[in-house]
């Protein structure tokens, strides 16, 4: 486990292939975090698993890129945080990508230093490759948000599946932008 948060890509090139025992990051988990900057997280075997209340942030303001061949989890996945790149996420078959809260494809909300939000815009791709893109939380509010400001564009693309929070439900709430899917 990592006490903090794990950058890879801070202000370079990064890349993290994760190939064996639990990886649990405390805070939140950046992969192209600086402009300029590309990072590459490889999830092999057996999962990654981002502490309660944090963020996987793929493509922060640079380029970055999941290959996720095995279980993910993070209370929020949002990629594509710039409009110079595009940032790509995609999930293989066998494998499920829960995510808590909500899904960002293309663009996101960050909470800024002093309370509040505001607006990042990005390009961001959702590569379903046979995967499971799982969002747990229940409820009335949006949870899964592709292109959410007018700047951003956002695509999911490929073959998988969006799964429901609980076997019950027939829909989830979905904003659609400047996207597609």
């Amino acid at each position: 486990a990592f006490a903090g948060g794990v950058t890879v890509g801070y202000s370079g090139t990064g890349v993290l292939i994760h190939v064996g025992g639990t990886m649990v990051a405390r805070g939140s988990f950046y992969v192209g975090y600086a402009t300029g900057s590309e990072g590459l997280l490889d999830v092999r075997a057996p999962g990654v698993n981002v502490g309660a209340g944090q963020t996987l942030f793929i493509g922060y303001s640079g380029r970055g890129v999941l290959e996720q061949r095995a279980d993910l989890s993070a209370d929020y996945l949002k990629i594509g945080g710039s409009t110079n790149v595009t940032s790509v996420a995609t999930i293989y078959a066998g494998v499920t990508n829960t995510v808590k809260n909500s899904c960002n494809v293309g663009g996101y909300v960050i909470p800024v230093t002093g309370g509040g939000t505001e607006d990042k815009t990005g390009n961001g791709v959702l590569a379903l490759r046979g995967g499971v893109l799982h969002i747990v939380e229940t409820g009335l509010s949006e949870r899964l948000f592709v292109g959410r400001q007018a700047e951003s564009r956002g695509r999911i693309q490929g073959w998988g599946r969006i799964s429901h929070p609980t076997s019950g439900t027939t829909n989830i709430r979905l904003v659609l932008g400047e996207g597609v899917i």
